[in-house]
């Protein structure tokens, strides 16, 4: 795990996330992205499943027990609630 870090690190400072491989870029998101600390165990579980396909985490909304992630994955849309459960086919509008 540490040389995963240290890998993080170095390409961080000298390569954009589309530089690293794919499995390199997904644990790159997932670390730096600055929502991930607010999300539940549970959440970060399914979040590790979703980047599998190619989803990021855009926002998270509400608090405790009523917070739900919303990932995004070219036009598909994907939500976690707080106990990890995930929805492909969420009934929500994404503004740009």
């Amino acid at each position: 795990m540490q040389a995963q870090l240290n890998i993080l690190k170095e390409s961080t400072s000298r390569n954009t996330p589309v530089d690293l491989c794919d499995e390199e870029r997904r644990l790159h998101q997932l670390k730096y992205n600055a929502c991930y600390g607010r999300l539940t165990l549970a959440q970060k579980y399914s979040a590790a499943e979703l980047s599998q396909y190619g989803y990021l985490l855009k926002f998270i909304r509400g608090k405790g027990l009523t917070s739900f992630a919303i990932f995004i994955s070219g036009e598909k849309v994907a939500t976690v609630d707080c106990a990890g459960e995930i929805d492909l086919e969420p009934n929500i509008k994404i503004r740009d």
